[in-house]
């Protein structure tokens, strides 16, 4: 190669070198995704590692949900938010994520620390299958967060850390747990407030009269029917529930009835009528937060 006339031919080499250097860095760009603009969602090219996983070829940027928006993800991260059956009043989602040019040590560095300044504690107990005593398994971060007087309880889980390539797939499984569960005997003329140890305002919700359930104080009620088990309709069946201020009269209230509660301080309570004698009600019930 002959310089051109009048630049000398180190200055040539030095312009080729540099012109091939921008060349790489715009298409190593146009490979992994950039921000065009701050604020704007990522944009993952279909070769990002991630991409190439059938799980994800078509998964948006990783969300936790509206019930957890204070959980983020390490950037260049993708996710499929999942619903899982609720057991004894836990609500369960499941995020399945993968993270691009990450390790396992960095993702428990980044969950550990970002969940901390979030108010999240690290726990050994996570209920998995609705026992809030079940040990966090060795392989998995357990993380809870609660709000004390209010009674909202949330758990997280992050497991199943597996390299697929240059990338990372894990499994986050998203909590929201009751309020309260519990027992009581209603006497007759004794009115109860399901949901005043954690977080109600004290005013009560039913008043056994000895021949008919009442609701009181603006609180609202409905017999679902002899389910046998409050497992027999979770929270959602409770939030499309139709509610009246009418009571329930207690031939209609036969062993293993369900009613559901719309209570003075506006929660859902499910109520399971484990026994019904002349002078008190046994139940078993779940409030909601």
């Amino acid at each position: 190669m002959h310089p051109v006339r009048g630049i000398p031919a180190i200055y040539l080499r030095t312009a080729v070198a540099l012109l091939g250097l921008v060349m790489l860095i715009g298409a190593s760009s146009a490979q992994t995704g950039v921000l065009a603009r701050a604020g704007e969602s990522k944009v993952f090219a279909p070769t990002a590692p991630c991409r190439t996983l059938d799980t994800f070829k078509a998964a948006p940027e990783a969300s936790a949900g509206g019930h957890f928006s204070d959980v983020s993800f390490p950037p260049d991260t993708l996710g499929i938010l999942y619903a899982d059956p609720e057991i004894n009043g836990y609500q369960y989602q499941r995020v399945e994520a993968c993270t691009n040019s990450a390790s396992v040590d960095s993702l428990k560095e980044y969950y550990g620390a970002e969940l901390a300044l979030h108010g999240w504690i690290a726990t050994t107990k996570f209920p998995f299958e609705g026992d809030p005593s079940e040990k966090c398994p060795l392989d998995s971060m357990c993380f809870r967060w609660n709000d004390g007087p209010a009674g909202h309880y949330r758990f997280l889980s992050v497991s199943n850390i597996q390299a697929s390539g240059p990338a990372m797939t894990y499994a986050l499984r998203l909590v929201v747990g009751p309020m309260d569960i519990g027992r009581a005997d209603i006497s007759v003329g004794q009115a109860i407030d399901f949901d005043s140890t954690t977080g109600g305002n004290g005013t009560p919700d039913i008043l056994w009269t000895g021949t008919w359930l009442m609701p009181i104080n603006g609180a609202k009620m409905v017999n679902l029917g002899l389910l046998g088990s409050m497992n027999a309709v979770d929270y959602t069946d409770l939030t499309k529930a139709s509610y009246t201020t009418s009571g329930t009269p207690s031939i209609a209230l036969g062993q293993d009835a369900v009613v559901a509660v719309s209570t003075a301080d506006h929660r859902f309570v499910k109520i399971h009528l484990l026994e019904r004698a002349a002078d008190h009600l046994g139940v078993e019930f779940i409030a909601y937060s």
